[in-house]
């Protein structure tokens, strides 16, 4: 992959994937709405699996490149962008501490349905 150069310093240059991970550490005001179809994963209990961390890399990485199924050509470097976000994600969940009581799914899904009858009574 080429590397871009840093929009505040134009002589450091900027890997891809870091600018796609890095993406995720700006304020919310600064980067709009969260995709919907990713879920948060910290602080659940059960702890978020293997498989929940993969799943919103892969979903991260479609958002990020306009793609549900890369080409052939592309394969490669989507497979390699989903396997760098999914151990970014494990390394980030591993290390954030809270003292805030864990969540349960059954808690989040109820936050969900809510904000879909939100979201469907505005357009109404």
């Amino acid at each position: 992959m080429e590397a871009t150069t840093n929009s505040l310093t134009p002589s450091a240059p900027v890997h891809p994937v870091s600018i796609a991970i890095l993406a995720n550490v700006v304020p919310r005001t600064y980067r709009g709405v969260m995709c919907r179809n990713i879920k948060r994963l910290y602080n659940l209990e059960p702890t978020a699996s293997p498989e929940e961390i993969r799943g919103a890399a892969v979903q991260y990485v479609r958002k990020v490149s306009g793609s549900t199924k890369p080409s052939a050509v592309n394969q490669d470097a989507f497979d390699a962008a989903v396997d760098a976000v999914a151990d970014a994600t494990a390394t980030l969940l591993e290390s954030l501490r809270t003292s805030a009581p864990a969540r349960t799914r059954e808690q989040e899904a109820e936050q969900a349905r809510k904000r879909a009858e939100r979201r469907l009574a505005a357009q109404s």
